[in-house]
């Protein structure tokens, strides 16, 4: 069966308001890093393509130790930045994350302390 298509109120009210959109998010995986690199290295790394924009960084849990591995989220334009080879060490790999972030795979000891980290 086809869905009626959605519709949406015009109407102004001061009283009853409808709530702000969320803003559409888009994922990166980025991993093969250096063991011991943190949230602040990605942070400081990306820094200079992103011209203040937002981005939340988290290190998460690998299946070895050799190596490290992230969860970054922005807007779409924040992932069209970090979405290129010119951005990461020679070596690392990187794609776009799909699903939602599994919080049981987030590295203890290092992860954004805000959803959001601007940098």
């Amino acid at each position: 069966k086809r869905r009626a298509p959605v519709s949406c109120g015009t109407a102004k009210s001061d009283k009853v308001l409808a709530v702000a959109r969320q803003p559409y998010t888009k994922a990166l995986f980025i991993s093969r890093l250096d063991p011991k690199t943190s949230v602040a290295d990605i942070e400081n790394l990306i820094a200079p393509f992103l011209d203040r924009k937002s981005a939340s960084v988290t290190k998460l849990q690998t299946k070895f130790d050799s190596y490290s591995s992230f969860h970054l989220a922005g807007d779409f334009s924040v992932f069209e930045i970090l979405n290129k080879a010119d951005v990461w060490p020679e070596g690392s790999i990187f794609h776009q994350f799909f699903g939602k972030l599994d919080r049981s795979r987030v590295h203890g000891s290092e992860s954004s302390s805000s959803p959001a980290v601007n940098v």
